[in-house]
C-alpha cells in the first residue's frame, strides 16, 4: 500500500485556502469591531476603555492613569488594565518595559510614586508641572539611595 501523495497535497491545499479565507473575515471582522468601538467609546460614560492594539505603551499608562486619579497601580496591575483594554504586549519582556515607561512618567512628573518597601511601588496620576517634575525626581533619588545604603549595610554583615 502506497501513501496517496497527490491526495494529501490536494486536500491540503484546499485546507489552506479555507483557513485563509476564514483568517481573511476574522481580521475584517476584529477591524469593523475595533472601529465601532473607537467611534461608540466616547458616548458611553465608564472608565472600560479600548485602547487597542495599535496603542503606544506610554499614551495608554497615561492615559489609564487619568482615567481614575484618585486610583494607584503597581506595575502587575497596570499590565493587567493594559491588557483588558486590548494593548498588545509584544515585547520580549513587558514588565520591564511598563516598569521603565512608569518611572519616565514619574520622571517627567506626569505620574506620583508610592514606595512602601524597595521593589513594591505604587504609580498614580499627578498634575504635570515643572516644579512638581523636579521634586519627584529629587525624592525618588533620595529613595534610591537609602535603598542602595541599606543593600551595602546588608552585603558587610
Amino acid at each position: 500500500m502506497t501513501f496517496d501523495y497527490e491526495g494529501w497535497l490536494k486536500t491540503a491545499e484546499e485546507r489552506l485556502e479555507t483557513l485563509y479565507e476564514q483568517k481573511a473575515a476574522i481580521e475584517e471582522e476584529i477591524n469593523k469591531l475595533e472601529e465601532g468601538i473607537r467611534g461608540f467609546a466616547p458616548l458611553v460614560k465608564r472608565s472600560n476603555v479600548w485602547f487597542g492594539p495599535e496603542a503606544g505603551l506610554t499614551d495608554a499608562i497615561r492615559a489609564i492613569l487619568k482615567l481614575e486619579p484618585s486610583r494607584c497601580y503597581s506595575a502587575t496591575a497596570m499590565r493587567d488594565e493594559l491588557l483588558n483594554r486590548g494593548t498588545s504586549l509584544t515585547q520580549k519582556n513587558p514588565m520591564a518595559a511598563i516598569h521603565q515607561t512608569l518611572a519616565r512618567l514619574v520622571d517627567r512628573g506626569e505620574a506620583k510614586i508610592h514606595t512602601f518597601s524597595p521593589g513594591h511601588n505604587l504609580y498614580q496620576f499627578a498634575e504635570k508641572t515643572d516644579e512638581s517634575a523636579e521634586k519627584i525626581k529629587s525624592s525618588r533619588m533620595t529613595g534610591v539611595r537609602a535603598g542602595l545604603e541599606r543593600l551595602r549595610k546588608t552585603d558587610k554583615k
